[in-house]
């Protein structure tokens, strides 16, 4: 019994870590897009050449223990020539470094990719927005890691995040602390949050994850998103020791539960529920 509650003791300030080295390795790439982009005349058109972007955020990723790392810019869904031209921007930025294969929605009869969302029907051309959600923003992925790589991650670009409603929920509330902040005149370096339970973009296992949005400020306006995802079962596997067997952890956010088991110090694939016994 006390050899139980050292563990779980140990394993707590672990998973408090983890949390923390997220939460500054997203910190990173946000002072990144800043010093790339520093003024607010460059948005929504800001980037880096996808080869260094991966170069940039792989020691950031396996430091932070994060199965991927982006960028997202907020534009207006009532400013639709920006959003026409971004589409142009970020089609140029990938058809310019040779991967042709990014983006889940083309105009017809053209290489211009378009902002993409899912609806029952598959990806459709996303131009309004979350119509359930209290701001406007549309949030096309610009970057993501690993895109010079892996051609799912590329799928991934110019997908809109502000779309689905757990992900905009914590953007919700970014956008909300952040203009609070700015209305105060304080610092908007802690409007970071994460999500509850996600199912991973073009990943439709059950694989829990969980994505942390933290906001990119320029000259006091806000004007894009740097983000992290994380598989929880990663976060669990960094926080208990190799030596572990038996030990059995429940994750529960709102009415969803996810249950994980180790066996000789690798942690199982999710199961649905409190399946502890």
């Amino acid at each position: 019994n006390q050899e139980y509650r050292t563990l779980v003791q140990q394993t707590e300030i672990n998973f408090q870590t983890g949390i923390a080295n997220k939460i500054e390795t997203v910190r990173a790439l946000d002072t990144v897009m800043r010093s790339t982009c520093p003024s607010a005349s460059m948005w929504p058109n800001c980037s880096l050449t996808p080869e260094i972007f991966d170069t940039l955020t792989s020691p950031l990723i396996l430091m932070g223990g994060m199965s991927a790392m982006g960028t997202a810019p907020l534009i207006s869904s009532s400013n639709q020539k920006q959003l026409y031209e971004f589409e142009h921007y970020a089609s140029e930025v990938y058809l310019g470094a040779g991967l042709d294969s990014f983006g889940s929605w083309k105009y017809p009869n053209s290489t211009l990719r378009g902002v993409a969302s899912v609806g029952e029907n598959g990806f459709y051309h996303d131009t309004q927005g979350n119509p359930d959600s209290s701001n406007d923003y549309l949030a096309p992925i610009m970057q993501i890691s690993n895109s010079t790589q892996s051609e799912k991650a590329r799928r991934s670009v110019l997908l809109n995040i502000n779309r689905e409603p757990t992900r905009a929920d914590a953007i919700g509330e970014v956008v909300r602390c952040f203009e609070q902040a700015a209305a105060t005149n304080t610092s908007s370096d802690e409007c970071h949050r994460i999500t509850e339970f996600i199912v991973p973009m073009l990943d439709f296992a059950v694989s829990p994850s969980a994505l942390l949005v933290h906001p990119v400020s320029i000259e006091g306006e806000l004007k894009g998103m740097v983000f992290s995802a994380h598989y929880w079962a990663d976060i669990i596997q960094f926080s208990i020791p190799s030596s572990v067997s038996g030990l059995v952890v429940v994750i529960t956010c709102n009415e969803k539960t996810f249950t994980y088991k180790f066996h000789h110090g690798m942690v199982g694939a999710a199961e649905e529920g409190d399946t502890h016994d």
